[in-house]
């Protein structure tokens, strides 16, 4: 039995150092504030680039506007795209679920329900909530991905009119 958790444990350890998720992604390191802006504030990526950036309780920054090449990879999706960045800037951040049906547990460890019974991880792209699970919406060149944390099923952050 040891030595099943003792090969199981390389096996993973293999997998993380090899690069397998994350590899290949470059972050944009040139000073960002020669960027346009759109009307909301929002970096407007050049072309090549993607940007993402993660909000925790009451918009505290988790992870500021931060530029992808998005040539890393073809077909990403805001899952991938997220983990990747995330740990390459050493964010913790839990998956649930597999395929189409992943979603977003936790970030910098801010859990679903920490807040509350409505409380969790949604995202944006472009300045739009969406309403597809991260897993199954591939990013386009120029994208801007947020991650909001909520309180109340994203009501608070003007996201969704669930009472109408």
């Amino acid at each position: 039995m040891k030595i099943k958790k003792i090969l199981f444990l390389v096996f993973v350890s293999a997998l993380f150092f090899s690069g397998c998720a994350g590899g290949g992604i470059r972050l944009y390191e040139a000073d960002i504030s020669g960027f346009g802006r759109d009307e909301s504030g929002r970096i407007i990526p050049e072309e090549g680039l993607v940007c993402i950036a993660i909000y925790g309780k009451e918009g505290k920054s988790i992870l500021g506007e931060t530029l992808v090449h998005s040539d890393y990879k073809k077909e990403i999706s805001v899952a991938e795209l997220s983990r990747d960045v995330c740990r390459v800037s050493e964010i913790p951040i839990v998956f649930s679920g597999a395929g189409p049906m992943t979603y977003v547990h936790g970030i910098d460890n801010l859990f679903e329900f920490d807040d509350g019974p409505e409380s969790g991880w949604i995202y944006a792209v472009n300045g739009e909530y969406q309403n597809v699970g991260c897993a199954s919406y591939t990013i386009k060149d120029r994208d801007y991905v947020e991650w909001h944390y909520t309180l109340d099923l994203g009501r608070d952050l003007g996201a969704y009119k669930l009472d109408e």
